[in-house]
């Protein structure tokens, strides 16, 4: 939680990654589909959860908290029309891809990717290497899983494409580069008008 502003750092795609992630979590307890599905959905949906009391804190949208009750939305459909689960699966993989999105746009926009997290493009990028891994062991040849790690890898390499772009390639961040984000952004803004 060293971040201290939420300048750059896109709501939207924070939102459309916890619809997601709760999907997933949710659909793969209730399906049994494996734990690690499982705790790839509740991690993120943790995570998510976690970036959006960065908004409420920093940002200072103080409904941001309300949008972690998405995750309800997922559960309600697993007990109350489980003949929605299968429609429902695709939720998580569609998310994933519109979810980014925003956030290249914002950074695209800014022209500066030090609003992102590296460590968590780190983390993806790992987590998504070591899922393609698990799934050619595992002989698991669905489709949706390779879509799900597939496009985690390509969201992170998007991230190092515009950071390698912009002169601001790191396998690291500091404290002081996360706080200086807001003024750089802020500063910058002003020089093109």
């Amino acid at each position: 939680m060293s971040r201290e502003s939420v300048e750059g750092f896109s709501l939207s795609s924070i939102t459309l990654k916890l619809i997601g992630s709760a999907f997933l979590c949710i659909n793969s307890l209730y399906n049994g589909s494996g734990f690690p599905l499982f705790l790839y959905g509740f991690l993120n949906t943790i995570e998510h959860c976690l970036f959006l009391f960065q908004f409420f804190r920093y940002g200072k949208v103080l409904y941001a908290p309300l949008l972690s009750l998405i995750v309800v939305i997922p559960y309600l459909i697993c007990i109350f029309s489980p003949k929605l689960i299968p429609i429902t699966d695709l939720v998580k993989p569609v998310t994933q891809f519109i979810s980014h999105i925003p956030q290249l746009i914002s950074c695209i926009t800014r022209k500066t990717t030090l609003n992102v997290s590296i460590y968590s493009q780190h983390l993806h990028f790992i987590g998504s290497f070591l899922g393609c891994i698990m799934l050619i062991l595992e002989e698991n040849y669905n489709i949706t899983n390779w879509i799900l790690y597939g496009n985690t890898f390509i969201q992170a390499f998007s991230i190092y494409f515009l950071a390698a772009w912009y002169g601001e390639l790191r396998l690291k961040e500091s404290n002081a580069e996360n706080r200086s984000v807001s003024r750089k952004v802020f500063n910058d803004s002003f020089k093109s008008v």
